[in-house]
């Protein structure tokens, strides 16, 4: 998938409202990556609609175009479409942008990607626009043994360094926990490791294998049997999990509504991610039902 400079302009002034962007591309190339990032989170939601609008015996990876059409659109999906259309969106506007293999329930499950060469020779960033826990700023990443502690929305999480090549991203947050691996742990004081990347520079071709699996094996990933939705308007987390929304309070809680039946799903859909498209919204609660009335 390529874009245009002319694409990424139009869609960074026009669809992420990103102000003076010729000036910060050239002046403020940090502050305009951090300004993409976020406004990229409080616009584009991460969703699985598109995957569960599709027969299962039809599924199949996004291709690119795909990628690009749900990116340009803002419908936006899960990691493997956001972090994808996001590296292009980058290379396209002249940054050093390479992706990297992360590891969130099992090897190379989660793709996201390193910026280097911002504001400095020899600096690094973390770009992660592809999970429901916001990380609205790019992230330094040459700090020596812990990064800072952040706290976006309901998330509080920080940085941990392995060796030289691997980091472990840990989380301590309100409400929502994230789906990892079962045999995580909580430490004693709160942390919980989400997920690892090694900083090895990879190809998108990388993760042809492992994307294949995450969408169409059944019991790869919770995304081919669950509904999940979730935007971040203003820097506060509106989230559709199944048949409850849940809704960012003044207090960074998440707080559950009920919602009864799949005309109130959808039309919690409509409310909160109003351009997403209506014909996939259906077909995605056709598969929705099913699910729930098995449980």
């Amino acid at each position: 998938m390529m874009l245009s400079l002319t694409e990424a302009m139009s869609y960074v002034s026009d669809k992420l409202q990103v102000e003076e962007l010729s000036h910060k591309l050239q002046h403020e190339k940090l502050l305009l990556l951090n300004e993409i990032t976020r406004s990229f989170l409080e616009r584009v939601p991460f969703n699985n609609i598109r995957t569960l609008s599709i027969p299962v015996e039809q599924r199949r990876k996004p291709s690119q175009e795909e990628i690009k059409m749900d990116g340009l659109s803002t419908h936006g999906g899960t990691c493997y479409t956001q972090n994808t259309f996001m590296h292009f969106l980058l290379k396209a506007l002249g940054y050093s942008v390479h992706f990297v293999a992360s590891q969130v329930m099992s090897p190379n499950d989660h793709v996201i990607n390193v910026v280097q060469n911002v504001e400095k020779e020899g600096d690094r960033f973390l770009v992660e626009v592809g999970c429901g826990y916001p990380t609205f700023q790019a992230i330094p990443l040459n700090f020596k043994d812990e990064s800072a502690i952040y706290r976006f929305s309901f998330n509080t999480f920080k940085f941990v360094r392995m060796d030289d090549d691997v980091i472990v991203c840990m989380h301590r947050h309100k409400g929502l926990q994230p789906e990892v691996h079962p045999n995580t742990k909580v430490q004693d004081d709160g942390w919980r490791k989400f997920y690892e990347f090694n900083l090895t520079p990879r190809d998108i071709g990388y993760f042809s294998q492992r994307m294949d699996h995450s969408y169409t094996v059944q019991g790869a990933t919770p995304f081919l049997v669950s509904l999940r939705v979730i935007m971040f308007p203003g820097g506060k987390a509106a989230c559709i999990k199944n048949a409850t929304l849940l809704i960012e309070g003044d207090d960074n809680g998440l707080h559950p509504v009920s919602l009864n039946g799949i005309d109130e799903i959808k039309a919690a859909i409509l409310k909160h991610y109003p351009q997403m498209e209506e014909s996939k919204i259906d077909a995605a609660l056709i598969t929705l039902k099913s699910v729930l009335e098995e449980k």
